[in-house]
């Protein structure tokens, strides 16, 4: 007899909304793993949910984040009720309570349960609201209406998609509505096409950027508001450029006019004028978005000294963290062909197990190549010179990457004062010899 989850990925395959080959779990080892590492232990139908699809689930859920991995398990940390430690970006306004566990996340809200019970209810915090709301009894029946509401959601979307109504009827709100096709872009300097992206997808009041070229297609999740007021009508993103864009809808034409200014909308569609940076230029697709990149087959790599590494198939590498001085240090292996996996997977496993004094090592060459360049060029006002453990202090690991021939670049993160925001780069041979110490950013 199938479990209800088998029943619920089924479900989404029905709909459309997956493809069977984009249903994956997590394997048995790698959650009980991960529950012995942080010494917790997940709930009976979370865990069976990871199991059938907590890797991957189609296009369920794409609007927000549904944590899984070492990554995953690291935010329930760092987001633990710690004055010292940084919480989930965009959740500052709610502190999260000793065993509250997030398991989806968007910019707006998200969702947890709390470790202390076995069966836990599902709440739902939204940014700005007083408190969480109680959405479900269980993860099981949280997730049966998310996926009864992803189907109406997902077919709502498909009738207006492909049958509009005359667009007489309809606002500009409405008439975005859809996917739009990216026919090219005008600059002073020249007119071409962006060759990642193909379509704007606007769907409710949020704007997406449909790239097929990456597996994971669904680029620029953001709000949009329309002014229809104004002449020429104006668009506003809410993404972290914040755009203030002007556009022209006509005749199953879209036109945008993007301001290279922060603080201003276009006053036209002039693409010579010192006020355009770039006019955009689409037509409606009533047909079906392209197919994206598909997935490869590449298994994860499982190790109880690095955890796990999941295949990126847009970067074409590994990735996944490990925990070190409180901090998630990324890992990333750079195979050039499946007979590297292994002369990478060994030079991680042995930087890995020495990290503490690899760490003590690098920090120390950072140091030697860099603070005369520091106290001689990147003292503020009133700034006094600092000294090698004074420097030292303020170097945090932030990344490692190995390549196919066992080179390994390292990226650390420096305090503001040290140099202002710019990250430390740096270089380790197959002879374990340091170089190559400069500032990134």
């Amino acid at each position: 007899m199938k479990s209800d989850f088998r029943l619920l990925a089924e479900k989404l395959i029905e709909a459309g909304i997956a493809k069977p080959e984009h249903i994956r779990g997590l394997s048995p080892e790698a959650i009980s793993s991960n529950e012995s590492l942080f010494k917790i232990s997940l709930p009976d139908e979370y865990k069976e949910f990871l199991l059938v699809m907590g890797l991957e689930h189609g296009w369920f859920m794409y609007e927000a984040t549904l944590y899984w991995g070492n990554k995953f398990w690291f935010n329930q940390r760092r987001a633990a009720p710690d004055p010292k430690a940084k919480a989930l970006p965009g959740v500052s306004a709610r502190k999260l309570q000793e065993g509250d566990f997030v398991f989806a996340y968007h910019h707006h809200w998200y969702l947890f349960f709390n470790l202390k019970s076995k069966n836990p209810p599902i709440y739902k915090y939204t940014n700005g609201d007083p408190a969480p709301e109680l959405v479900a009894e269980s993860f099981l029946q949280w997730l049966s209406g998310a996926v009864d509401q992803a189907m109406t959601e997902y077919n709502d979307w498909k009738e207006l998609h492909r049958k509009p109504l005359p667009e007489s009827f309809l606002s500009d709100y409405e008439r975005l509505q859809g996917a739009w096709l990216i026919r090219y872009t005008r600059n002073r300097k020249n007119t071409g096409c962006r060759r990642n992206c193909t379509h704007y997808v606007f769907k409710g009041n949020e704007l997406y950027l449909y790239c097929p070229s990456s597996v994971d297609p669904w680029w620029l999740d953001c709000e949009f508001k329309l002014d229809e007021t104004c002449e020429p009508k104006r668009i506003s993103l809410f993404n972290e450029r914040n755009q203030l864009m002007v556009y022209r809808l006509s005749d199953g034409t879209l036109e945008l006019c993007n301001s290279p200014e922060k603080n201003s909308f276009p006053p036209g569609f002039d693409v010579e004028a010192d006020y355009c940076d770039e006019i955009i230029i689409l037509e409606r697709d009533q047909g079906e978005l392209p197919q994206s990149k598909r997935k490869s087959d590449v298994s994860p790599i499982f190790d109880k000294d690095f955890g796990q590494l999941c295949w990126n198939d847009d970067r074409d590498w590994f990735a996944g963290s490990v925990l070190f001085k409180g901090r998630e240090v990324e890992l990333y292996l750079q195979p050039e062909s499946p007979a590297d996996v292994a002369v990478a997977v060994s030079r991680l496993k042995s930087y890995v197990k020495k990290l503490k004094d690899y760490d003590r090592r690098a920090k120390e060459y950072i140091c030697q190549e860099m603070l005369e360049l520091k106290n001689s060029n990147w003292l503020d006002d009133g700034q006094k010179a600092y000294t090698p453990k004074g420097f030292m202090a303020g170097l945090h690991l932030e990344s490692i990457s190995v390549d196919f021939n066992g080179g390994i670049q390292l990226s650390y993160d420096a305090d503001y004062l040290l140099f202002f925001g710019h990250g430390i780069l740096l270089s380790l041979d197959e002879r374990d010899q340091f170089s190559n110490a400069h500032l990134a950013g």
